[in-house]
């Protein structure tokens, strides 16, 4: 984080330090992948709520979670290979579809 100033009265404070000028093929598209599919997720469970049509709004909202899937771990291989940092989110949403598996396999309860 870098602080500049500004004028006599204001500050004004950088959020952003060393971001990249531009993005590799993978974050592109991982990023216009996941955005896109929970938009059309969106739309599903509009679709299962206000117009009842459930067979079909679940069809639309798995698809989409297959596809928002894919666009995660891609993005995910992006930023593993462009050194971002926090380097943990980057490996989680690399490692999405394992930890999907993994977590609720190792925390159920028994009753």
């Amino acid at each position: 984080m870098s602080i500049r100033h500004t004028s006599g009265r204001s500050w004004r404070t950088s959020w952003t330090p060393g971001r990249p000028t531009q993005l590799g093929w993978a974050q592109r598209w991982g990023w216009r992948l996941s955005v896109s599919a929970t938009l059309v997720m969106c739309l599903g469970q509009f679709i299962v709520y206000w117009l009842g049509a459930v067979d079909g709004g679940y069809l639309v909202v798995l698809l989409a979670l297959l596809v928002g899937i894919v666009g995660r771990v891609l993005l995910g291989v992006g930023l593993v290979r462009a050194r971002f940092r926090p380097r943990h989110a980057a490996w989680v949403l690399l490692l999405e579809l394992r930890l999907m598996i993994a977590l609720p396999s190792v925390s159920k309860t028994t009753r």
